[in-house]
């Protein structure tokens, strides 16, 4: 995807885009100054193209812990999500989210029985 069609994806009232890292490295395996690294500087490399962005964060592999979290917070994020399946709830810290997945059967079939 190039920078402009990144752009024009990202000035969609219905999309937000967040980061990954850089180099998809296992966080908690890394130094907190490694890690603080990986982080920031995607960020820094969206918001660079994009101009401010929502400040999300995927973990790689879901990777993190709570120094991870910190280190997300320190970094300038506001939501941080993992791999583990689950419901957002007012409950959850918001850098260690769980992830809603589409492709979940139970997911999905609670989000049936529920509707």
């Amino acid at each position: 995807m190039s920078s402009r069609e990144l752009l024009e994806l990202a000035e969609h009232p219905l999309i937000s885009i967040g980061v990954h890292t850089s180099h998809h490295r296992r966080l908690v395996e890394l130094p907190e100054a490694d890690q603080q690294s990986e982080m920031a500087g995607c960020l820094d490399d969206l918001n660079g193209r994009i101009g401010a962005s929502d400040r999300l964060l995927a973990y790689p592999y879901g990777s993190q812990n709570a120094q991870t979290a910190l280190v997300a917070k320190r970094s300038g994020f506001r939501f941080g999500f993992s791999v583990e399946p689950g419901w957002i709830s007012v409950f959850d810290k918001p850098l260690r989210l769980p992830r809603f997945d589409p492709r979940s059967e139970q997911q999905i079939n609670t989000v049936l029985t529920v509707a």
